[in-house]
């Protein structure tokens, strides 16, 4: 099972260059990536009566597991049970996490950051697949409804999927939008002369802040 889409860092910079019009619409494309990838290092741990600001991320390593700082706030002297499940809450003094399981937000910026890592094998092309999409705007809400990618006759095995648009725009080429585990338990999903599929588990939905 896939855990929760996470977006990158720079996508919402990208957003106000106009990078994305997926109301146009945008090419978008999902590429594969094997264990070897790191969405992100160097994260240190919690400690008690520190102030946090929204944003920060710490990583426990007796739950294998990264949180985001969702609520600011002052933690507490000792530290909470924390809840590991992806999207979980877990109070801590005044501040709350939010659980983001294996995969922490990272500060990737275009496809060239990752490539490194990308998947090859039977049935798979440098890049990706091109996906297709329906897209919404409720008042401040714009919500992305991705169909399934599908790698038919495929022998690959990947551990995270990208999300990117392909093209360059704003001087920027192949930007990109978030990534997903691909299994929640940490492990590599591989095919062997079959067919290899990508299906994020709810709608990608973004909320611009009001002016």
């Amino acid at each position: 099972m896939a855990g929760l889409f996470r977006f990158y860092d720079d996508f919402f910079y990208g957003l106000g260059r106009s990078r994305f019009n997926f109301a146009t619409p945008d090419t978008l494309k999902v590429a594969l990536l094997d264990n070897t990838y790191i969405p992100n290092s160097g994260y240190g741990t919690r400690g008690g009566l520190l102030n946090y600001a929204r944003g920060d991320v710490i990583y426990e390593a007796a739950y294998v597991c990264y949180f985001v700082c969702t609520t600011a706030g002052l933690s507490a002297l000792g530290a909470p049970v924390f809840s590991t499940t992806p999207g979980a809450t877990t109070a801590d003094g005044t501040v709350v996490w939010t659980s983001c399981g294996l995969a922490p937000p990272s500060n990737h910026d275009v496809l060239a950051d990752v490539v490194a890592s990308e998947v090859t094998g039977t049935g798979y092309s440098a890049g990706g697949a091109t996906c297709s999409y329906t897209h919404t705007i409720v008042g401040r809400r714009t919500t992305l409804g991705m169909s399934p990618i599908l790698w038919t006759s495929s022998t690959i095995s990947a551990k995270y999927a990208v999300l990117y648009k392909s093209g360059t725009v704003d001087a920027v080429t192949d930007p990109l939008i978030g990534y997903v585990l691909l299994n929640t338990d940490g492990t590599s999903m591989s095919t062997s002369s079959g067919t290899f599929r990508v299906k994020f588990g709810n709608d990608i939905a973004y909320e611009m802040a009001g002016v």
